[in-house]
């Protein structure tokens, strides 16, 4: 059987203008463009897609199997970028994106599990009857492990505070 896995990262940038009179996470605060959840303001986030598609036969039993698979990764990680600043709140700044870089990396890391959770389960997927029962089954394999990835990130984000407990702390 032919399979590949593709896995893609890209970060996308936001500008923040730190000045001398306003705290760091006030210019964050105020640039951020990431609203979620009733519009509460985020400085990070990490939206990924996993995408499979396969191609089977049939057996010389009669029944169906995948010949080949391809599952794909598609991670965008939007975090902010500084401007300006004396090096008091560009220290500051610096410290807290190291943090929150390696949090939205753990988002990263968690669809990365679920892409090979995919792409193995694909390649061990036995023929079924039909080419139909086939196809269902693969695709409700792909979907419990996506939502048992979704479960993991929210209780990652819970269990470190959507950050805080890594670093990703700025005081009000």
């Amino acid at each position: 059987m032919s399979a590949e896995l593709v896995d893609t990262l890209r970060f996308e940038h936001y500008r923040v203008d730190l000045d001398d009179t306003a705290p760091v996470l006030s210019a964050l605060d105020k640039a951020t463009p990431i609203r979620r959840f009733w519009g509460r303001r985020f400085h990070g986030h990490t939206a990924w897609m996993v995408r499979w598609t396969f191609v089977w036969d049939t057996t010389p039993e009669g029944g169906c199997a995948l010949t080949a698979h391809r599952t794909v990764l598609e991670t965008v990680i939007h975090m902010p970028e500084r401007e300006g600043g004396d090096s008091s709140a560009q220290q500051a700044f610096d410290t807290y994106l190291a943090a929150l870089r390696e949090h939205e990396l753990g988002h990263h890391a968690i669809a990365q599990r679920a892409a090979r959770r995919i792409d193995q389960g694909l390649a061990r997927l036995p023929p079924q009857a039909t080419c139909e029962a086939l196809e269902n089954e693969a695709n409700r394999l792909g979907e419990q492990w996506l939502d048992e990835a979704r479960a993991e990130e929210k209780a990652y984000d819970a269990h470190t505070q959507y950050g805080r407990t890594q670093g990703a702390w700025l005081p009000r």
